[in-house]
């Protein structure tokens, strides 16, 4: 009892992973429309399994597909393999008709051998079709024949083998960024044509992209940073000779504005929503105050941002040659008294995606 409840669970197991099989996407290559040495490309869904149909093979040609997923090299399928073209000295029956049926369809397979172009093969389908339904009639009208059966057999046969695509199987859903690269190399046919000479080698590619992974968005940010120079002044002493302290400046809290831009990634998968959120970094325009920005920035429908982070800037010291309350002979000036020093401070700015740099932005 206990051995067969465990095999009807196991089989529900199975049966519930083989509904759940994603059935593969079908996409067609049809070798009569594509011309070759021209590229083809077409649009694919990331996460999704994909078949990939090849029509229009002409008989007697070899094929050789390779695929690729970027630079990863896919083994090629097998080749189709060769037609053999049935042997033209088989017995006739003595019925006229059957007589004339079996030359009808015996040539449409001769033909087969002159056929050199892809283009050609869709039509060639057709009048072995009406040869081979011609042939049906004739038989059911009486008097068919073991050999008239197996010409008829053999026809059927390679009509099916040439309706029948060459299948590529992608079984590795492609990821957002991949392409998928389909090359059909189709090898010189030894006897083409009414002179049976081998023609020339053709090439077809086809790529399948799930297109890019997202873009670089640049905007145009207004930022804010705490100001926190330090500015410095020489007073002037009641001395004879005249004297003068150094002397800090009261300071005025307060914020510095820099014009910025800003570099963020905004990825495909933002598509078709309203806010996307993601790293950036920026640069302040004016390079003799350079300023570089890092930061996390809240996007909202690509053309307006929130950015908050840390920012590099540079800020006026006291020269490290003095200190505050020194006695010097001369008045300096507060450009001879502050030095630049670079320091990290907090920063938020309002950026916006514009068409073109507005006024302001540098030059």
């Amino acid at each position: 009892m206990h051995s067969t409840h465990l095999l009807l669970t196991r089989l529900i197991l199975t049966c519930t992973v083989i509904l759940q099989a994603e059935t593969p996407q079908i996409r067609k290559i049809d070798l009569a429309t594509l011309q070759p040495g021209a590229l083809k490309q077409e649009a694919v869904e990331a996460g999704k399994s994909y078949q990939f149909l090849i029509y229009h093979r002409v008989p007697g040609r070899k094929y050789q597909v390779d695929t690729k997923v970027q630079t990863i090299d896919i083994p090629s399928l097998e080749m189709p393999a060769p037609v053999k073209l049935l042997d033209t000295k088989s017995h006739f029956p003595e019925s006229n008709e059957i007589i004339n049926a079996q030359k009808e369809l015996r040539l449409a397979l001769v033909k087969a051998a002159s056929i050199c172009s892809e283009e050609k093969v869709e039509a060639y389908i057709g009048q072995l079709s009406t040869s081979l339904k011609a042939a049906t009639t004739v038989a059911a009208g009486g008097g068919d024949t073991d050999s008239f059966k197996f010409l008829r057999s053999d026809c059927t046969a390679f009509l099916n083998e040439l309706n029948s695509p060459q299948v590529v199987d992608l079984t590795t859903p492609l990821k957002l960024g991949q392409e998928y690269v389909v090359t059909i190399t189709g090898e010189p046919k030894e006897t083409c044509g009414k002179e049976n000479k081998p023609d020339a080698k053709r090439v077809w590619t086809v790529v399948y992209s799930t297109g890019d992974r997202g873009t670089w968005d640049t905007l145009y940010g207004f930022s804010f940073s705490p100001n926190k120079d330090e500015s410095f002044f020489s007073k002037s002493l009641d001395t004879t000779p005249a004297t003068f302290a150094v002397t800090r400046k009261d300071a005025h809290p307060g914020y510095a504005f820099v014009p910025a831009l800003f570099f963020t990634w905004y990825p495909k998968s933002g598509d078709g929503t309203n806010c996307t959120w993601g790293p950036t970094a920026g640069i302040g325009f004016d390079l003799k105050s350079p300023n570089a920005f890092f930061g996390m920035q809240w996007t909202f429908n690509r053309n307006f941002a929130l950015v908050a982070g840390g920012v590099v800037r540079p800020e006026k010291r006291l020269n490290g040659k003095y200190k505050v309350g020194d006695i010097v002979k001369d008045n300096l000036s507060e450009d001879q008294l502050s030095e630049t020093t670079f320091t990290t401070r907090f920063f938020f700015s309002l950026a916006f995606r514009f068409s073109k740099k507005p006024d302001g932005f540098g030059k």
